[in-house]
């Protein structure tokens, strides 16, 4: 799938249509910024901002998947078809949003309480030590978790969305593709989590870090995770 070319056809639609980019925005309940996105190929709308710019242009959908002006028209089990997975993945993400929050929270609490112990000097005494060191690793374990869970959903949203995808190119004669930002995503989320379990392995392990030291790179590291999974978050 070209998105350049897609975003292309966007442009071309929009300018058609006499509006400008703020317009087109205000219509589709997003900001000039995503509109802007779509136009320069860096991002794609999700298939229901997809289905809902068909409708406002009133062109068929695989005119604009693939880059190309046609006058065939999708059929209506087709049509339904798409709108079932839009609705599917717009209920995944909503349902992965509220477990991700969750998850974060429990995580921060736990970094808190571990900071707090630090700060009060109260990490040489056995049961804060105990605490502190669970704080830690509770935190840092629900981002891991977060990850994972994220990949799990994003690769079962995605699947649903190739292969309604796959049967809307069959005319285009267009494959999918791994955009290279996609991979660059993962290996952010990935550098996260590996500076965050070498900052806990050291610190427990080999040797005793400063406090400054040890928060600002355990902060940095969910920083990284963070950014990671709300990236791959808006890419679904």
């Amino acid at each position: 799938m070209d998105i350049v070319k897609i975003g292309k056809v966007l442009q071309e639609l929009r300018k058609e249509k006499g509006l400008t980019q703020e317009q087109l925005a205000e219509q589709m309940g997003v900001t000039r910024r995503t509109v802007s996105r779509w136009e320069t190929g860096s991002n794609m709308p999700d298939l229901d901002i997809l289905m809902e710019l068909s409708d406002f242009y009133a062109v068929d959908l695989r005119e604009i998947l693939c880059g190309e002006r046609t006058r065939e028209h999708m059929d209506k089990e087709l049509r339904e078809t798409v709108l079932e997975v839009a609705d599917y993945s717009n209920d995944e993400k909503e349902r992965l949003l509220q477990r991700l929050h969750w998850l974060f929270i429990v995580g921060l609490l736990g970094f808190v309480a571990f900071l707090a112990i630090q700060l009060l000097n109260l990490g040489s005494i056995a049961p804060y030590e105990v605490v502190g060191d669970f704080g830690l690793g509770l935190a840092f374990g629900m981002t891991i978790i977060g990850v994972i869970f994220t990949q799990k959903h994003a690769a079962r949203i995605k699947k649903a969305k190739i292969r309604v995808l796959k049967k809307l190119q069959e005319k285009c004669h267009a494959t999918p593709e791994q955009s290279k930002r996609e991979k660059s995503i993962s290996k952010i989320t990935i550098l996260g989590v590996v500076l965050g379990a070498c900052v806990i392995l050291t610190d427990q392990c080999l040797y005793r870090l400063p406090l400054w030291l040890a928060a600002v790179l355990f902060i940095c590291a969910w920083i990284l995770i963070i950014f990671g999974l709300i990236i791959n978050r808006r890419n679904l």
